[in-house]
């Protein structure tokens, strides 16, 4: 008996399957042309205190603040349909010259554009934002350029459509002071100069735009006008009223020639200053000619009391009967801010007639003005 034998022939083939998954690639492009007014973003006119001596523009101490660019919600402005390439970079283009200011903020990368208010000097900036994984992942920064209708481009995300991004679009702003600033009389509220202030466009050089404007009411601050927010009399405490001692003189201490006797010195002092200029004029009980405050009080007889004082380093006589002022102006970059400016003054007894000895006392008013 013959077995047979049924042998199995097994055949393994291995197979390679090999290719790529693309990301889907958007054209994407803004639905209108239109223009969009921001809702106001800087309105609780907050008083802002700008300094002297700033080379370029330096910041205020104000808390950045943001505006929804598109408050409709998802879908309300972006299109974004499949296409073989990419197509959705964003373009900035900044405003006309009206708009801007001719300073920039050059601490930012290739240096950042800044926009006018009504105030010369008190200046703000804004970058367009596309975040929280905005498109495809990415995020979008666009720095306001530097020059009048001058314009930034985004990169191409390649397969990142901006699709429903609507929300994550908003526009970041700062506010900042350049060395045009300069307190005014009159000057104390900060408005936005109402316009355009930036032009956005997605896509190709055909795509639909969007204007980005904004409104004087979008901008709100306060301003101190030219003053001094502290002064006292020799670094006092004493500031609505204060004796200055003369100390005791003898009739023999009145110079025979001059009439005089030595000055006493006393200093007003001011403190936090935002002054273009500052004059200060005396009124008192006075003689004839406006330039003596007699003896008001006193039983002294014969004896006045000649005022002057120091401003830009020289010596100048004081008119008693409010009648002249004395002062000085500021120029330059800082000399506008002054931290601490103290103003030296000097008293002389005078005789004024046949003295005869007492005490003597006389009341002056000093009216400080500031422009």
């Amino acid at each position: 008996m013959k077995r047979r034998y049924l042998l199995l022939l097994l055949f393994c083939t291995l197979f390679s399957f090999t290719g790529q998954v693309l990301a889907t690639n958007y054209k994407c492009y803004f639905k209108n042309t239109q223009t969009i007014t921001l809702p106001n973003f800087w309105t609780a006119n907050q008083l802002i205190s700008p300094i002297g001596g700033t080379s370029g523009a330096v910041g205020l101490g104000v808390t950045e603040t943001t505006a929804a660019l598109f408050p409709g919600g998802q879908g309300s402005e972006i299109t974004c349909d499949p296409s073989p390439q990419s197509n959705n970079a964003v373009t900035y283009t900044a405003p006309d010259a009206g708009m801007m200011d001719s300073h920039i903020l050059s601490d930012s990368g290739n240096g950042q554009g800044l926009l006018k208010t009504n105030v010369p000097g008190i200046v703000y900036t804004m970058q367009i934002r596309c975040t929280n994984d905005c498109a495809g992942g990415n995020q979008l920064y666009l720095n306001m350029p530097t020059q009048p209708g001058a314009s930034v481009t985004s990169d191409e995300y390649v397969g990142g459509g901006y699709k429903n991004s609507e929300p994550n679009w908003d526009v970041f702003f700062s506010l900042y002071q350049t060395p045009d600033y300069r307190p005014r009389t009159g000057q104390t509220n900060v408005m936005a100069m109402p316009g355009t202030i930036g032009i956005l466009k997605m896509g190709d050089s055909t795509a639909n735009t969007i204007r980005i404007n904004v409104t004087t009411g979008s901008v709100l601050f306060k301003l101190n006008e030219p003053t001094c927010l502290i002064y006292s009399i020799n670094n006092s405490n004493m500031r609505d009223h204060y004796d200055v001692n003369f100390g005791d003189f003898f009739v023999s201490d009145f110079d025979k020639t001059s009439g005089y006797t030595a000055e006493r010195r006393f200093t007003l002092d001011l403190y936090n200053c935002s002054m273009n200029g500052v004059s200060i004029t005396v009124n008192g009980v006075h003689t004839a000619d406006g330039n003596t405050l007699i003896n008001q009080s006193g039983t002294a007889e014969g004896v006045g009391v000649d005022l002057a004082a120091q401003l830009v380093n020289s010596w100048e006589a004081i008119k008693v009967d409010g009648s002249a002022s004395v002062g000085a102006n500021f120029s330059g970059n800082d000399g506008w801010y002054q931290p601490y400016y103290q103003i030296p003054f000097s008293g002389k007894l005078k005789k004024i007639g046949e003295i005869k000895a007492g005490s003597f006392s006389s009341t002056a008013t000093f009216t400080i003005s500031y422009n």
